[in-house]
């Protein structure tokens, strides 16, 4: 992000996902690709939004909520682990067995019911269970009632402490059982909400995987390379595609980078072009060469440019 607290990644988990850099806990998740990897991903200069580039042959822009949207849920409970529900709203909450020897078929239930455009995330600091025996399984929900959950994770043994899971929506629900054997010292874990980033805009019109995006200086264009061979400038505001910078079936773009002044696109098939008309100005690399740039970033006065290829070399 341009403040460096954040990082985002796209993955072929169909998500992206951003991180928080001092902690490395994962802040939040971008999922509205469907089934299709993300395969690039950028900030907008003022740290607002976020672009994602995918397999389904379109780009998304991403709000992102501010730093003092803090939803609220409410926790409900059930069971012989003495848990106690809260009636009272709350950005965060406690999931524990007690932390003592629990005792033989014990059964406990713990249900999370967050606001709208919220999703749950639950980080166990403590776990130790009876391996194969005694389980706690966290179940994603479409509403309150809990009434067709998704698992998400079912934990036993005791290497799953420091692990943190996520479910989408605003409902989670956790569900610990033991049998009549042997016991251990238990599990604890805290639960909390994050306001979810709204979908901006979606930006289609390819006949190809979208493999790079990025932001114009000002933030006010996002630039898409795609598999079908062009390059595009949209408008951040309306979606609507302002420029197209040819069709060359025989380019990949993979990557690409704006000058710092706004003026020039380098795209990663070795061409430089005008962002105000999407003329021709330069190329850098013979299309015959027979590699292919798949990196490429410009010097922040604008004077140089830096390729990464797969013939194993930096320029």
């Amino acid at each position: 992000s341009p403040d460096g607290t954040m990082v985002v990644t796209g993955s072929d988990d169909y998500t992206a996902i951003i991180w928080d850099v001092a902690t490395g806990a994962e802040i939040r998740t971008l999922a509205g690709h469907g089934s299709y990897d993300v395969n690039a991903v950028a900030f907008s200069p003022d740290g607002t939004r976020v672009v994602t580039g995918s397999d389904d042959n379109t780009a998304k822009i991403w709000e992102l909520p501010a730093d003092d949207e803090i939803p609220a849920a409410v926790m409900n409970c059930s069971g012989s682990c003495g848990c106690v529900s809260s009636d009272t709203a709350a950005a965060s909450g406690l999931v524990s067995d007690g932390l003592g020897a629990y005792r033989d078929n014990d059964y406990c239930e713990w249900t999370i019911a967050g606001e709208e455009g919220s999703s749950i995330r639950i980080f166990f600091s403590y776990f130790n269970t009876e391996s194969s025996y005694d389980f706690v399984t966290i179940y994603e929900c479409a509403t309150a009632a809990c009434s067709e959950p998704e698992e998400i994770a079912v934990l036993d043994g005791s290497d799953m402490g420091g692990r943190m899971y996520t479910a989408a929506t605003p409902y989670m629900q956790v569900k610990f059982e033991s049998d009549s054997g042997v016991t251990r010292s238990g599990f604890s874990a805290v639960w909390s909400l994050q306001k979810n980033a709204v979908e901006h805009l979606t930006l289609d019109g390819f006949d190809g995987d979208v493999k790079a995006v990025t932001f114009s200086p000002d933030g006010t264009r996002v630039v898409t390379g795609s598999d079908d061979g062009t390059a595009k400038v949209w408008d951040v505001e309306t979606g609507h595609e302002v420029l197209a910078f040819g069709n060359h079936a025989t380019s990949h773009y993979y990557s690409m980078a704006v000058t710092p002044d706004g003026a020039y696109l380098v795209t990663g098939d070795g061409q430089k072009w005008d962002m105000a008309t999407g003329a021709w100005r330069l190329a850098f690399r013979d299309p015959e060469a027979g590699y292919e740039i798949i990196a490429v970033a410009v010097s922040p006065d604008g004077t140089m440019v830096v390729t990464g290829s797969d013939d194993y070399t930096a320029i």
